[in-house]
């Protein structure tokens, strides 16, 4: 597993991957339903993988990232983030005190699942989130 590891290769998000991330967003909505054991959940079959990759866009557009992760020279993963002027949440950072970012996606081809691609995904968040000057990250993950 660690020659894998240090095989995924993450590098900043290009137009020409554009394919790729929509595969990837896909993926993540039906890994998403298949989390519920009940089978209550499904992609809405009006859910428009383009329309959400646009307002994924318009969301990093300010002070945002998204980061691929590649592997034998194939997109393998996923993580989009930026810095937040609020937080959408019960929670609030004192203004003066620090800047907050969030992870909006994090996206792990099936294939690719358990061999650390993930973690340097949010590794790499995390990297940008702090040279943006946050101390706080929030993220949120289904389970």
């Amino acid at each position: 597993m660690w020659n894998t590891i240090c095989m995924v290769h993450i590098r900043p998000y290009k137009k020409t991957d554009q394919t790729e991330v929509l595969r990837l967003l896909a993926e993540l909505q039906d890994h998403v339903a298949q989390l519920d054991p009940f089978h209550r959940l499904r992609r809405k079959r009006e859910f428009n993988v383009r329309k959400y990759f646009q307002e994924l866009q318009t969301d990093l557009r300010t002070d945002g990232r998204i980061f691929l992760a590649v592997y034998a020279g194939k997109v393998v993963g996923a993580v989009a983030a930026a810095v937040t002027s609020g937080v959408r949440a019960r929670l609030e950072v004192k203004p003066g005190l620090s800047r907050s970012g969030r992870v909006f996606e994090l996206i792990v081809d099936q294939e690719a699942r358990g061999l650390g691609v993930g973690k340097k995904l949010l590794t790499a968040a995390e990297q940008f989130l702090r040279s943006k000057k946050c101390s706080i990250i929030f993220i949120g993950c289904f389970s």
